[in-house]
């Protein structure tokens, strides 16, 4: 996909490493503005990010952070703002953020308040030269699964019940509760909610308002008038205030505002394929 000089492309994984990835995401700018800047919106993934230019900033309560050559954003429930100025190139493996932690032994309730973590110590530079300095996108995609198999020895990952809780809430797009999944584990409640928040780095009630509104996002069609009270109904909202909170919270744009601009950057940016 292209669209105003920025080059989109997008790979599914093959079976042998979907247990962890969800898709491959390669993006380069061309002649963006040097301001370019753009959100990501969070859908309950982290994403592991080889930044091959090394020029990409990301915002946060006014400040500017300059990206590290490899690194990864973990789930939150906010937006999250960069600014991509022109000859950027990036690989995103989006990936199932129970896995990931678990693969690579990380516990994400350690990074409270974080949208970013520097992986230069966790990913041996030499892949990232190596994916940086190999030409097609279908060769990148080849060396990291081959350093994936080595990384878990070539063992066949078996799911567990923090897995079971994100597959089964991203199910029923995020209408479930805590107290539900305990119920149907057979697990203590407060266990259960203390091990997510290792493996996920957000609470499972957050986890849900994330995968609710990604879900009623990807109903709306671009050429389709938006009724916003069926929204409502659809992700089981008490009523449009409570709607608007959550919409506005994770977007940091209110409904009106952010179905009327045009959305096809941020759909990039935000692994959005449609």
């Amino acid at each position: 996909m292209i669209n105003n000089d920025i080059f989109h492309y997008i790979f599914y994984p093959s079976n042998e490493i979907s247990y962890l990835i969800e898709q491959f995401v390669f993006i380069k700018t061309s002649k963006v503005s040097d301001n370019f800047i753009e959100k990501h919106i969070p859908d309950g993934s982290c994403s592991l990010i080889f930044n091959f230019n090394e020029n990409i900033f990301f915002f946060s309560n006014n400040f500017e952070y300059h990206l590290p050559k490899v690194f990864l954003t973990i789930p939150r429930l906010k937006y999250v703002a960069t600014k991509t100025p022109p000859n950027s190139s990036v690989m995103i493996l989006v990936c199932k953020a129970s896995v990931f932690s678990k693969i690579f032994k990380i516990n994400f309730s350690n990074y409270k308040d974080v949208s970013f973590i520097d992986l230069h110590q966790t990913i041996d530079l030499k892949l990232f030269e190596e994916l940086k300095n190999t030409p097609t996108n279908e060769e990148k995609i080849k060396i990291f699964s081959h350093f994936l198999k080595n990384k878990t020895d070539n063992k066949i990952y078996k799911q567990d019940q923090i897995d079971f809780c994100c597959e089964k809430i991203s199910e029923v797009h995020g209408d479930l509760e805590a107290q539900q999944l305990s119920d149907l584990l057979k697990m203590n409640g407060r266990s259960l909610r203390r091990n997510f928040r290792k493996r996920i780095g957000i609470s499972i009630k957050t986890f849900c308002r994330i995968k609710r509104f990604n879900f009623l996002w990807h109903q709306i069609k671009d050429d389709q008038s938006i009724d916003f009270q069926e929204l409502i109904y659809k992700g089981n909202f008490y009523d449009q205030s409570h709607f608007i909170h959550d919409f506005e919270e994770i977007t940091g744009e209110s409904p009106s505002f952010f179905f009327k601009r045009d959305l096809k950057n941020l759909k990039i940016f935000s692994g959005y394929e449609k």
